[in-house]
């Protein structure tokens, strides 16, 4: 009986922690840095994907998982999504580093 109630209440911290419900002191990346400011600007969430043609463009997209601007080539047609940038400082101004 006892270890049983030791039991529930493990798993309910654990969900409470998992959950969001219990603040533990720590913050999840990329957001924890000052300079990324994507959540403020939703075209810092877009990533591009090149399409089926040949034609061969640059644009500037945030990675989100370096938490930086990047340039990248693509090419247009189905399935492309363009990078939402044209220029590096346009990137870096919307969405920081």
């Amino acid at each position: 009986m006892k270890t049983r109630l030791i039991y529930i209440i493990i798993v309910q911290a654990f969900l409470f922690v998992s959950c969001g419900e219990i603040k533990i002191g720590f913050k999840a990346k990329p957001s924890d840095d000052n300079n990324v400011k994507y959540k403020q600007c939703e075209q810092c969430k877009i990533q591009p994907r090149s399409g089926n043609n040949r034609d061969l463009r640059y644009g500037y997209y945030f990675d989100i998982k370096e938490s930086k601007c990047k340039m990248i080539s693509y090419s247009t047609g189905d399935g492309s999504i363009p990078p939402p940038f044209s220029t590096m400082e346009e990137c870096k101004s919307c969405c920081g580093n």
